[in-house]
């Protein structure tokens, strides 16, 4: 254990977590954290093991809505930045697809 801010979070979330999401197939969870570094973590759901872990770039302050696509393979994700930007990565490739601006007023879903 360590402090939750020096601590590494690729393996598992270091502060509370603020959005979660289920696959269609009830197989993947996927779930987005607090904090100075927050993260998204995909997780197999009969097994609970890691998937992926992404973090946001700094100044994002949270994960605030989180999803994943009905064929599970993206995720995506609004952080807390005041410009609330919007996040899309592929799973399997494990590759950010996009990363851009979407509004000043909060996004409450995804």
């Amino acid at each position: 254990m360590g402090a939750k801010n020096t601590a590494n979070s690729s393996d598992m979330h270091r502060d509370d977590i603020l959005s979660l999401d289920i696959s269609q197939d009830r197989k993947i969870i996927v779930t987005g954290q607090v904090g100075n570094t927050p993260s998204v973590h995909v997780w197999n759901a009969e097994n609970c093991e890691q998937i992926f872990s992404f973090e946001l770039t700094a100044g994002s302050r949270g994960v605030e809505s989180v999803s994943i696509s009905p064929c599970g393979r993206y995720v995506a994700c609004v952080d807390q930045n005041n410009n609330h930007y919007v996040t899309i990565y592929n799973i399997q490739r494990q590759k950010q697809l996009l990363h851009m601006e979407s509004s000043k007023d909060a996004v409450m879903g995804i």
